[in-house]
């Protein structure tokens, strides 16, 4: 009998475990002005505090991308989401012949 796994695939798992590790990576950055201070001295070529990517997560959301967001997370899931299956798998049953009555009554 085939069964089918319903776990994601490897690769969605790995990027989901990845994301996770850029929000936390981010958050802790956000709140360690040290830690922040010591990331931008091991990169002397940054953009300015402007275009640092730990400033734009610690502010939020901006309106404009949650806009492009919305707009394309529907386009994102019909190209990403798994179809769904058509096959049809059928248990056998337990008994050759299934049970036609139950337990003596007393």
């Amino acid at each position: 009998m085939i069964s089918r796994s319903h776990r994601p695939s490897f690769l969605r798992r790995t990027l989901a475990v990845a994301a996770a590790l850029i929000v936390l990576a981010l958050t802790i950055l956000a709140v360690s002005p040290a830690l922040h201070a010591r990331l931008h001295a091991a990169t002397p070529d940054h953009a300015g505090e402007q275009g640092c990517v730990v400033s734009l997560f610690a502010q939020g959301i901006e309106p404009l991308l949650a806009a492009a967001v919305l707009i394309a997370a529907p386009v994102i899931h019909a190209l990403v989401a798994p179809r769904p299956v058509r096959e049809i798998f059928l248990v056998a049953p337990r008994f050759l012949r299934l049970p036609e009555r139950g337990p003596p009554g007393s």
